[in-house]
């Protein structure tokens, strides 16, 4: 009886090797669910995913780097700038009258007589005038400039009439004088030498109010010529 049961049992090696191999099993099969559960899951996640709202998304994006992109561009055309030279204006004598041969005495009634008529084209605008009179080195006086300004048919046209007035200059003739009977005259020259009377224009003008942007407009000639040239052949400076 004895033997018969002992030969039945299994040995105690043979138990553990049993428990270690359904261990093994169970591990092996524990693993591959847990992997086919994520395999799952990452499927699902790109099935939820769909093209569209891949498109909506990079529509959305492509938006936003176009609209920053432009953002700069605008941003930076403003800051730039273009400079350009214009044509050259012109100040044209019109109209004018001052007489050939001065009076003896420079009157405002005298003066108001006279005028000059410009036509200004390019902007520029008269702020000041005067004319210096001499003779025989000295001064003798100053006439004034004044003036009235119209538009003129075009942009950037006005037309200047000017007019002149004076406190009074007593000027040196230089002629000989008239002798009556029975005095007579012996004159070794036309005129007297050294006695002309010398006139010094003198105009201000402005480009606009900045001190840089105005000159001066005088005559080459250290006389004035009475003739259109009195303006039109000036020089310029800076004052």
């Amino acid at each position: 009886m004895g033997d018969t049961s002992r030969g039945a049992a299994k040995s105690l090696p043979v138990q553990r090797t049993d428990r270690m191999i359904l261990i093994l099993s169970l591990g092996i099969v524990f693993t591959l669910a847990v992997g086919g559960f994520a395999i799952a899951a990452d499927t699902l996640g790109d099935q939820k995913q769909s093209p569209s709202d891949m498109d909506s998304f990079d529509l959305v994006e492509t938006a936003t780097l176009q609209t920053s992109r432009e953002r700069e561009f605008v941003l930076g055309s403003d800051s730039g700038e273009a400079m350009f030279d214009t044509e050259v204006g012109s100040i044209e004598v019109l109209d004018w009258y001052i007489p050939d041969v001065m009076p003896l005495c420079l009157t405002t009634e005298e003066v108001n007589g006279w005028y000059a008529n410009l036509l200004v084209t390019g902007g520029y605008e008269l702020v000041c005038g005067y004319i210096d009179v001499w003779q025989k080195g000295e001064l003798k006086g100053t006439i004034m400039l004044n003036w009235n300004v119209e538009h003129g048919e075009m942009c950037c046209m006005e037309y200047y009439y000017i007019t002149f007035y004076t406190e009074g200059i007593c000027l040196d003739s230089n002629q000989y004088p008239v002798i009556d009977a029975p005095f007579e005259l012996f004159a070794p020259f036309d005129e007297i030498p050294e006695k002309e009377v010398v006139f010094k224009l003198s105009t201000c003008w402005t480009g606009c109010s900045q001190p840089d942007q105005h000159f001066t407009i005088t005559p080459t000639q250290s006389s004035l010529a009475f003739s259109e040239s009195w303006i039109l052949s000036s020089k310029t400076y800076i004052w």
